[in-house]
């Protein structure tokens, strides 16, 4: 295997048509991070991607698999769809979907959205003739649904406390400010304190 650090529409053009046999790539998710800043637009991404898309397509060996790992985001919320929609249009034929879950994504910080935990894996080729993925017993014995995992209980952790000039509940000896700052958890725990 041959890595190579350098602009990929570039390293393209120098590599044989018809050679790769699997293509796997995460593009850049247009978030504004640093390796970002050479899109100034969001057209721009789009454009860029139109260009790595078409120049891919012909270094793929025809019974190649192109694997496009892309999520959508709170400010690109149909972005995957749109560079699949692009894949489409260059020829690509979508011949699967995976759909990886993250349990452990960053909560979103708007109340506009709801947290993404998903990514997408689009599984793309030429065309679907002659595809025998093996989908052997012993990978699929090991396969856990994060959905069914029992979480472990967590512990209750102390909540920030907030000073302030409100009346002290009796039962809690808590203010009505500090109540409000504690989990379910701790509101039961201090609902039984006596004073």
């Amino acid at each position: 295997m041959e890595l190579y650090n350098e602009d990929c529409l570039e390293r393209l053009k120098n590599i044989p048509n018809k050679s790769i046999d699997l293509i796997f790539t995460s593009p850049p998710y247009w978030k504004g991070f640093e390796y970002e800043s050479y899109f100034n637009s969001y057209l721009q991404y789009i454009n860029w991607s139109k260009k790595w898309i078409r120049d891919i397509k012909s270094k793929l060996k025809i019974d190649g698999f192109f694997l496009l790992n892309i999520s959508n985001d709170t400010e690109t919320t149909i972005k995957a769809f749109e560079i699949l929609n692009i894949c489409i249009d260059e020829g690509w034929k979508l011949h699967d979907t995976i759909i990886w879950y993250r349990y452990n994504t960053q909560p979103c910080n708007s109340n506009r959205n709801l947290t993404n935990q998903t990514e997408f894996i689009f599984l793309l080729r030429h065309n679907s003739s002659n595809v025998n993925i093996n989908k052997d017993k012993k990978l699929l014995d090991k396969y856990v649904n994060p959905l069914t995992v029992q979480a472990p209980p967590l512990p209750i952790t102390p909540q920030p406390v907030v000073q302030t000039a409100s009346v002290v509940n009796p039962n809690t000896n808590l203010t009505r400010t500090q109540e409000a700052l504690l989990s379910p958890e701790e509101k039961i725990i201090a609902g039984k304190r006596t004073v």
